[in-house]
């Protein structure tokens, strides 16, 4: 087996029927692969989240709301709107 943890961490689900030292790496590598495609998608929908919630305190700022104002609506830190505010300034 791989050194990957993952996979180590379930290498009994991989052994062959005959329960000797034999595993079936190709099982184990699709399950390796379709929880990497799972985690891609779970990251690409939080990072669309925040961009999405970026755009929303781009345009407060823009319209000029108190950085309190935008925490209570879009329900973000003042850090948050600070980071969002500095790259409106380098844009």
């Amino acid at each position: 087996m791989t050194d990957n943890a993952a996979m180590l961490q379930k290498k009994d689900l991989y052994k062959t029927k005959n329960q000797k030292e034999e595993f079936n790496m190709c099982q184990a590598l699709q399950e390796l692969m379709q929880d990497e495609r799972n985690e891609g998608r779970i990251e690409g929908k939080i990072e669309g989240k925040i961009e999405d919630q970026k755009i929303v305190i781009r345009n407060m700022i823009n319209r000029g709301y108190k950085t309190e104002d935008i925490c209570a609506i879009a329900e973000c830190s003042p850090a948050f709107v600070k980071e969002v505010e500095t790259e409106l300034a380098l844009t």
